[in-house]
């Protein structure tokens, strides 16, 4: 009886040390509960782009307007930044109103695809917009189709005076001798001056010997139709074709009688007995086979960037 009873008794010892062990120890700190990083969160939850605009038809050298709304899906403003995307063109020019911003939700994108530098056809142009906030770029992708300028092609009217044009003067000397100058570096004499403009400002490095039927500009002030001494008519680069030096030959034919000029001034209809040819005058190249004309007043136009029709005449243009 006496054994049983100290056994119990020393149970009960140790457990109750061991209860009061367990009590005076020290209080463990709570777990830390990780908290998200504001600069990881994904895109979803950071902005979204939107615009009325998910496709678009660009023609040569026009600006065009893309409308952005940015939308703060967290809430939570973050500075942006936007920028075209990495793979964007050289050849198109991307201007962007409110381009970096954290208290307008609003954006404005110019797009103008240069004039004789961009191809026609199918572009995916890529927006981005950027953040220390947020992992990676935001992207809003547009479809656009790149052609040349719709419109009516313009006859152009061939003279022997010299002619004012933009910053471009054409000028004729007395001897009948056609040179090109920028106004914008010359010293003051006016394009009718019957005084040679300053060498200095001359455009290329030769004159043109002109026949009696003279020469012409184009509209956009960046191309002329000459008619030379030899007989040719020759198109003379004053900045159409950006690749190739200014002042230079572009284009020449003989038995040409009349010519006519897309709106933007890169493609030439040409009239000579029996046919007319479309021509690319940038490159030089014909762009449609010959096809013969009733008259030399129908009106010539350009459809969808590449139909070309005059009178019973049509090119799908290359």
């Amino acid at each position: 009886m006496k054994k049983s009873c100290l056994l119990s008794y020393f149970l009960f010892h140790i457990s109750y040390l061991l209860l009061s062990g367990c009590a005076s120890a020290p209080p463990q700190p709570p777990m830390a509960v990780p908290q998200p990083d504001a600069r990881k969160l994904p895109p979803a939850r950071g902005i979204v782009i939107t615009s009325s605009v998910s496709s678009d038809t660009l023609e040569w050298g026009l600006t065009y307007n893309i409308p952005l709304d940015i939308l703060w899906v967290s809430g939570r403003r973050i500075p942006v930044r936007l920028q075209p995307g990495s793979d964007t063109p050289g050849w198109l020019k991307v201007g962007i109103d409110s381009a970096s911003f954290d208290t307008t939700a609003s954006a404005t994108v110019h797009l103008t695809p240069l004039l004789g530098q961009a191809p026609t056809g199918k572009l995916n142009f890529v927006l981005e917009a950027v953040s220390d906030s947020l992992p990676q770029p935001v992207r809003k992708e547009f479809r656009l189709w790149i052609q040349r300028q719709t419109g009516p092609f313009t006859r152009l009217a061939f003279g022997i005076e010299s002619q004012p044009c933009d910053s471009l003067c054409a000028h004729v000397s007395p001897f009948g001798e056609l040179a090109f100058y920028d106004l914008r570096h010359g010293q003051g004499a006016p394009c009718s001056d019957t005084v040679a403009v300053s060498d200095a400002a001359q455009i290329g490095l030769q004159g043109f010997a002109l026949s009696p039927q003279g020469f012409a500009l184009g509209a956009s002030c960046r191309v002329a139709a000459v008619y030379e001494a030899s007989g040719a008519l020759s198109f003379v680069n004053l900045g159409i074709a950006p690749r190739l030096p200014v002042g230079a030959v572009l284009l020449s034919l003989r038995g040409a009688n009349a010519c006519w000029l897309s709106p933007d001034n890169t493609v030439a209809l040409i009239s000579m007995p029996g046919a007319a040819v479309p021509y690319d005058i940038a490159s030089g190249r014909m762009i449609g086979g010959p096809c013969h004309l009733t008259s030399d007043t129908l009106t010539v136009r350009i459809h969808n960037g590449r139909i070309l029709r005059a009178g019973l005449c049509k090119w799908e243009l290359q």
